[in-house]
């Protein structure tokens, strides 16, 4: 089951538009609320957050958020299967950590939420573009797939995701493996849904799989690999800012690659949480978070704009469509 996500981002201008001239001053919280919030988060000494987020781009918005407010928060980074098996340990255990997390996987999420894990914040929802949160969850920033290769290789622009099968890279062509994350099962559904079962066939007969993405495309920017899918833009992004011969490209069919925040039902600092789940959805901290990426909100200072249609696949379609990928592309 997929969704189109275009006309949501449409209703996100059309809302912004609603409020007036842009989202320059626009906030989700009041501006005595947010003062009210900041000093309690200031007695609470210092937050941790969990993040999924690139550490550069994370270390850059908690420096803007003490600067703003004077509350330090720390972070922990690490991949959304990892991250939320370390904060479902600690939460069943009685050890709650992390104030704000934000991961890849809204299902987890939502039976966090389920379980009383989750808790609302004290932001006030109706404030923001329709879509954007429900008051416990946010969707923080979006991350559509993006095609990587090495330039010394791949030395003709790519022009869709049909590079992946061509013959002449046969295994040096390497993709993730959809047993990592549900989130690339997603990708191979859509792929498999636009080219068809033939597809992911020869993919598997040519393609090297990868167990994580950031290695993956490093491999890619050392030339050990002509190119990866499905790449992140802001690992691409960093590896090319250092003079690497890699490039990207975004195609048509792309997953939201959405980033979802909550905030702990018992955040060891409830204010510092809530405050920093109101910052992200700030277009100062959308800025941030999504610098040079794509935010859920419309017209944010320094995000991308060239947005690929992007289509959402349900966690519970990508489960159930697994057995089939794994058998089209020869794993056992």
């Amino acid at each position: 089951m997929t969704t189109d996500i275009t006309l949501t981002r449409r209703n996100f201008v059309a809302g912004a538009t609603a409020f007036g001239a842009g989202l320059a001053g626009w906030s989700p919280l009041s501006a005595a609320d947010e003062a009210t919030l900041a000093a309690a988060a200031k007695r609470e000494g210092t937050g941790m957050l969990y993040s999924v987020i690139e550490p550069a781009i994370t270390q850059a918005l908690l420096a803007a958020f003490e600067k703003k407010y004077g509350v330090k928060v720390e972070f922990q980074r690490l991949g959304t299967g990892p991250l939320a098996q370390r904060y479902s340990a600690e939460v069943e255990g009685g050890n709650v950590v992390a104030d704000v997390i934000m991961l890849g996987d809204r299902t987890f999420l939502e039976t966090a939420r389920g379980k009383g894990w989750i808790g609302p914040s004290q932001l006030a929802p109706a404030g923001l573009p329709n879509g954007v949160t429900d008051g416990t969850l946010a969707t923080v920033a979006y991350n559509p797939e993006s095609l990587a290769w090495n330039t010394n290789i791949v030395t003709e622009r790519p022009k869709s995701w049909e590079v992946l099968i061509d013959p002449k890279y046969s295994k040096r062509v390497s993709v993730f493996d959809p047993r990592g994350s549900i989130l690339g099962v997603k990708w191979y559904s859509l792929i498999r849904k636009a080219y068809g079962d033939d597809f992911l066939r020869k993919l598997g007969q040519q393609a090297v799989l990868a167990s994580s993405v950031v290695p993956a495309i490093q491999q890619v920017a050392a030339g050990a690999m002509a190119m990866y899918a499905p790449a992140i833009h802001v690992a691409v992004d960093a590896l090319k800012q250092k003079g690497a011969p890699i490039d990207e490209a975004f195609f048509e069919p792309a997953t939201t690659g959405a980033i979802v925040a909550a905030v702990s039902a018992k955040a060891p600092h409830p204010a510092i949480a809530s405050l920093l789940f109101h910052y992200v959805l700030t277009p100062e901290g959308q800025s941030l978070l999504n610098k040079d990426n794509f935010s859920p909100l419309p017209n944010v200072p320094g995000t991308r704009q060239d947005t690929p249609k992007m289509s959402d696949v349900t966690d519970a379609a990508a489960r159930a469509e697994l057995p089939q990928i794994l058998q089209l592309l020869g794993i056992s």
